[in-house]
């Protein structure tokens, strides 16, 4: 939320925050202008913004035609839209990240193949008439089949940009992607989780969905190191993981609820049909390409003894084929 900024003018209609919403927020706010119970009870009500005012710091305040008490804006969205789907999706949306086989061969048909990363694993384009460099990866390369494959703007994004795509971008192959690398970066997660309770309340149900799922942070799993710490401080540890999870996980019953369950399969919004069944074959034959932190994680599959060979399964003489030869 940008300081001093109104998200809606005098004037525009608006629609107030489900009950169970408004709850929470009453719950949770312990600053300026609380909600009162008389409040609540216009939950799901559309009004007109009639007037607008900032508390000192830049926090925007509403009063609405006919409703009572000051309003925050985390409890009011438009109900000109679909409050559970994305924005649609503008034009001149700069964007930070493309997915999809179709739509990532019609973008680098237009660009130079720059080099070669991670010992071929990796390519990184430049577009000769921008100047803007992209790097083609894998998220979640770690994943039995590969990962999926991407496209990145470069230079990098930070956590921060991460967060501000999964909060803002109307793209959601952007919010897809940003949530699966804050999935990799555990004490981004609690800043993740703050972004997901705002989607929630502006009714961003499908934001939700995606952000919870594909993040992993509704596994209670203990992310943080337990090198040199004592019982009790990794005990605290893994309270703070499994209550962020059973929040999360709450959130993400909603989400499937309220949009459906078609956050869960990206074929629903990639650029282009993805044909997973193709790609599960091309990608078997290829080296997974795993982040420093996904390399220095033990694998997810078990380790067998057989005549003093180690074994795993369907990983076994595997031939691997760096991204470089694909398409030769």
């Amino acid at each position: 939320m940008t300081p001093y900024k109104e998200r809606f003018p005098v004037g525009a209609r608006v629609r107030i925050a489900e009950r169970s919403d408004l709850e929470t927020f009453r719950a949770r706010w312990a600053l300026h202008n609380p909600l009162t119970s008389e409040q609540i009870e216009f939950a799901g009500c559309e009004a007109v913004v009639k007037g607008i005012g900032f508390y000192h710091g830049g926090d925007p305040l509403y009063t609405l035609t006919d409703v009572p008490g000051v309003w925050h804006e985390h409890c009011l969205f438009g109900p000109s839209s679909n409050a559970g789907a994305f924005p649609s999706l503008s034009s001149s949306h700069a964007r930070r990240v493309i997915a999809g086989d179709t739509a990532i061969a019609t973008a680098t048909a237009a660009m130079e193949m720059e080099e070669t990363l991670d010992d071929g694993w990796s390519r990184c384009f430049v577009n000769p008439v921008t100047g803007e460099r992209w790097l083609e990866t894998y998220m979640q390369g770690e994943r039995h089949g590969g990962g999926y494959r991407v496209l990145i703007r470069l230079p990098h994004p930070e956590r921060a940009d991460w967060l501000e795509l999964v909060a803002h971008s109307p793209d959601p192959t952007e919010t897809w992607v940003a949530a699966m690398a804050l999935g990799e970066d555990p004490e981004s997660l609690d800043a993740l989780l703050g972004v997901i309770m705002d989607a929630t309340r502006r009714g961003e149900w499908q934001r939700v969905g995606v952000a919870a799922a594909w993040s992993g942070i509704t596994s209670p799993m203990n992310r943080r190191t337990f090198v040199g710490k004592t019982p009790a401080q990794i005990t605290v540890d893994v309270e703070h993981f499994e209550r962020m999870a059973a929040e999360a996980s709450q959130l993400l019953a909603r989400a499937g609820e309220a949009a459906g369950p078609s956050f869960a399969e990206p074929n629903a919004w990639l650029d282009a049909p993805h044909t997973r069944t193709r790609c599960r074959w091309e990608r078997s034959r290829l080296r997974r390409h795993r982040s420093p932190r996904a390399r220095a994680r033990p694998r997810s599959f078990p380790q067998m003894q057989l005549d003093g060979r180690s074994l795993c399964p369907a990983a076994h003489n595997r031939r691997r084929v760096p991204l470089a030869h694909r398409e030769q």
